[in-house]
């Protein structure tokens, strides 16, 4: 008996218990850069945090919460920001250059001068971003989404702009300059021209016809009339007509 329940016991065992993964982190004001550095920032809960000037070459911040944060000259340099949510960050100066941004949420994203040169923007929405003077220069932008937004004299050299949805003040071709602003200049003689006032275009009118019988020597009367009257004035005195 007691050999039996030595076997029995031998044989039961214990329900192993597995480890749980690690929650993201939660981080909060301005956390250093040795403490962004000892973090998994994989998902984490960065909302509000200030990262101004920090350095995430290459860091993995998939999925991460980034809502209304201070990414100001932050490098994220080969970042991963796959699904990441950026909305109302500021970005002034901020080095996103061959980030991954595949699906990212950059709604209402504001600063100047920011670089997103050969980064993957794949189906990411920059609705409502204002980033005048930023680089995408070699950056994908297929299926990404930009309406309303603000995006005035960026250059996208040798960019990928496989547009989907971008009908108003996006990155539509009209929205792009690659080395600097661009003026179209009509060919001569061509309606589609600018009128004497820059930035109006000129008013396009109906073909005239043939001329009305008689149109030519109204028009030289007239030319006479103006002209003497011109020179009455001149002179200081009438003349007759």
């Amino acid at each position: 008996m007691r050999l039996e329940s030595k076997r029995r016991a031998n044989t039961i065992q214990e329900p192993k218990t597995e480890a749980m993964p690690p929650s993201p982190p939660t981080l909060s004001g301005r956390p250093s850069q040795s403490a962004l550095d000892a973090a998994a920032l994989e998902g984490a809960d960065l909302r509000g945090v200030s990262l101004a000037g920090l350095r995430l070459v290459g860091r993995n911040l998939r999925g991460a919460t980034l809502v209304d944060a201070d990414l100001s000259r932050v490098d994220l340099t080969d970042a991963v920001l796959d699904g990441a949510d950026l909305s109302d960050c500021e970005l002034h100066g901020a080095n996103l250059s061959g980030a991954s941004l595949k699906g990212a949420v950059l709604r209402r994203v504001r600063g100047a001068e920011v670089s997103f040169g050969r980064a993957d923007l794949t189906g990411a929405d920059l609705t409502g971003a204002t980033c005048p003077k930023a680089s995408f220069d070699g950056a994908i932008l297929r299926d990404a989404r930009a309406d309303e937004a603000l995006l005035q004299g960026i250059r996208a050299a040798g960019a990928n702009l496989s547009w989907a949805l971008c009908p108003r003040r996006g990155l539509g071709p009209g929205g792009l300059t690659r080395r600097g602003p661009q003026r179209r200049h009509a060919p001569q003689g061509d309606d589609r021209g600018r009128g004497p006032h820059r930035g109006h275009p000129r008013r396009r009118h109906a073909h005239p016809g043939p001329p009305r019988p008689g149109a030519a020597r109204r028009r030289e009367l007239s030319g006479r009339v103006v002209g003497a009257g011109a020179a009455q004035r001149r002179h200081g005195r009438r003349g007759e007509l």
